[in-house]
């Protein structure tokens, strides 16, 4: 077995693969926490988390294929 060096540029790019996959025609099975947690990985490892950019609210929308998103405030 040929020995891959492992960088933070490969898992930068592996999980920037999973995070913006779209889920409709993603050539690997990834699911919407998958995304998710790629995206939060990211999000942490970029400085934007953990009172970074506090002025920044960070939204997390669940939508229903098929339904348009629930505006802020509506259930």
């Amino acid at each position: 077995m040929r020995r891959r060096s492992i960088t933070p540029r490969r898992v930068l790019n592996e999980l920037a693969d999973i995070a913006f996959a779209d889920l409709r025609q993603a050539d690997l099975p990834v699911k919407a926490g998958d995304k998710l947690r790629a995206l939060e990985l990211i999000y942490k490892y970029l400085g934007m988390g953990e009172g970074a950019g506090a002025e920044e609210g960070v939204v997390i929308v669940d939508e229903v294929a098929g339904q348009p998103p629930a505006r802020p405030g509506e259930p």
